[in-house]
């Protein structure tokens, strides 16, 4: 009873080992085919605003998320790669128990035929029933040779079973190391252009630690810039709360919506949305997170953002992330359109559009189209900056975008 109850065991275990081995597979193809996608569309993002000059401070910005995404993806490969050398022995293993244990099953079934041969003619068969002292013993031994008969036939068609058993097996191993070399291949070029990329990162970096004062002047200047477009389009939502609210000024930091049962219900679906919000653009990648930091390479400037830059392909369409209402367009004076939707006691912003297809007081669904997003002056690559805000707290949209 013990062995058997550890025999179901072990079979339960091969079988959840093999399942589990199976989902962590696809799970890996699954990330490789995302990370795949996502430094194509990096590539086809950067082609698209190659022919403007950029500053090299840009470039390195750049190198830097395509680095971080070919790594990502290096180590994905590599997971897949001893995945796969696991599942190839495995494999191997169990092709060579099922090869002596066919050749056992062969070796016992010719010994059985040969004898069989020798004993088993017609008029043996006779004699052996005849010589019975009973009837009983004569059907009895009916019985027998009936089972003999079934016997053998079916060790043969163990046999053919087990030998296309072993055929399958092979073919799967056959496949699975067809599919490591061809993994590997992919390795070894996905390295070799992450070694590039790293060479032409470190030599961007020497050009700028030449000139540190320099670049931590533009850093200073262009945050300057940032700050101050932070600072108007959070004045300009300010405004916008306090008109919802019907509010005569909008110098008061206590601002809060009151909100109706409707406004209540889009606001709470909206935070029911967190972490599963759509991109606001169909292609691009994070060019710039929420909050404060040090630059990566010019240690003694900080970059500030109280949203996030995506950067998107040349004349990239903004797109709504969640139902609302335009609550506000605005155009920043030498700078370019926004618009802000209201979702509740919720907003989200989008902001460095030269073209927007929305009116004040439109009603609006997810993916609607809101507007063309500019070219930056600042790093001449085409980029939308999106906020999203509940009553004046400023949010970080990496934690409500979906694998933003």
């Amino acid at each position: 009873m013990k062995k058997t109850f550890f025999s179901i065991a072990i079979i339960f275990l091969v079988l959840f080992s093999t399942a589990s081995s199976a989902q962590t597979k696809a799970q890996l193809k699954q990330q490789r085919e995302a990370l795949e996608k996502e430094i194509n569309e990096i590539s086809s993002i950067l082609a698209s605003n190659r022919e403007r000059k950029s500053s090299v401070l840009n470039e390195v910005d750049k190198l830097s998320q395509k680095i971080d995404t070919r790594e990502k993806l290096v180590r994905v490969y590599d997971q897949e790669v001893n995945l796969l050398t696991n599942e190839i022995n495995e494999n191997s293993r169990n092709i060579d128990i099922l090869r002596n244990k066919l050749k056992k099953l062969k070796k016992e079934y010719a010994q059985m035929i040969r004898q069989s041969y020798r004993s088993n003619t017609s008029q043996n068969r006779i004699m052996f029933l005849l010589s019975s002292e009973s009837f009983y013993q004569a059907y009895k031994r009916i019985q027998y040779l009936k089972q003999y008969a079934n016997y053998r036939r079916n060790q043969g068609k163990r046999i053919v079973e087990r030998t296309e058993k072993l055929q399958e097996l092979n073919e799967k191993l056959f496949a699975q190391r067809e599919e490591k070399e061809n993994l590997l291949a992919r390795n070894k070029a996905a390295k070799e252009q992450l070694e590039k990329d790293q060479e032409a990162q470190e030599e961007l970096i020497a050009q700028i630690r030449k000139k540190e004062n320099v670049f931590e002047r533009k850093i200073r200047k262009k945050q300057e810039r940032i700050a101050q477009i932070d600072k108007e389009i959070d004045r300009i939502i300010k405004e916008a709360i306090a008109a919802e609210d019907k509010k005569k000024s909008s110098d008061k930091d206590d601002i809060n919506l009151k909100l109706t049962p409707e406004a209540q219900l889009l606001a709470d679906n909206f935070e029911k949305n967190k972490g599963k919000l759509p991109w606001p653009v169909d292609k691009g990648f994070v060019a710039v997170g929420f909050g404060t930091r040090r630059h990566p390479i010019v240690k003694s400037a900080k970059i500030s953002s109280s949203g996030v830059r995506i950067t998107t392909e040349e004349n990239g369409i903004a797109k709504a992330v969640f139902d609302g209402k335009v609550t506000k367009v605005y155009l920043l004076p030498g700078g370019n359109n926004g618009v802000i939707i209201k979702h509740g006691n919720y907003f989200t912003n989008y902001y460095n559009l030269k073209e927007v297809f929305v009116n004040t007081g439109q009603d609006i669904t997810t993916g609607d189209e809101l507007g063309v997003i500019a070219i930056g002056n600042a790093t001449q690559d085409t980029t939308l900056k999106f906020s999203i805000y509940r009553n004046l707290d400023n949010l970080n949209p990496q934690n409500w975008v979906y694998k933003m």
